[in-house]
């Protein structure tokens, strides 16, 4: 499993970039569906 390559420094450095990935596409997801909402409600008043 994961705890066993967690020896190796690079396999926690590719970890720490997969999460690092995930957040900012989860990051940026978010922003985008806020930002569209924002946009929309001045427009249509």
């Amino acid at each position: 499993g994961p705890n066993h390559a967690g020896n190796s420094p690079q396999a926690v450095v590719d970890e720490v970039r997969r999460l690092q990935v995930k957040m900012a596409s989860f990051e940026r997801e978010r922003a985008m569906q806020n930002a569209d909402s924002d946009d929309e409600n001045p427009i249509e008043s």
